[in-house]
């Protein structure tokens, strides 16, 4: 029979466990077609925001969080629902600013 120490049966624990699972999505914005650059954008999970990412040259972002399940993604007033699963994710986003109210649309 083995005895641990409380101290070793804590470390055990919390390799037993492992990190947290992390969830990533990525894509490309676009506005008409046209790769959206420098674009800041936002994700919120249960109405906080949790990541925070800026668009490149070619409309490419991404992001890389601890939460899993329903989000939601924000770019220049409008916003869309994700979904974050521990496998990455792909969501191409087009920006319409000439909605009223300006939307996210997933392509």
């Amino acid at each position: 029979m083995w005895r641990l120490g409380a101290g070793t049966a804590l470390i055990a624990a919390g390799l037993l466990a492992g990190p947290a699972a992390a969830a990533s999505f990525y894509g490309v914005l676009t506005e008409n077609g046209h790769p959206l650059a420098g674009m800041q954008m936002h994700l919120l999970c249960g109405g906080q925001v949790v990541g925070n990412a800026t668009s490149d040259a070619r409309g490419s972002y991404g992001f890389r969080v601890e939460q899993q399940g329903a989000c939601v993604v924000q770019a220049a007033g409008a916003s869309t629902p994700v979904v974050l699963y521990q496998s990455p994710t792909r969501y191409d986003l087009d920006l319409r600013r000439s909605s009223t109210p300006p939307a996210l649309v997933k392509r």
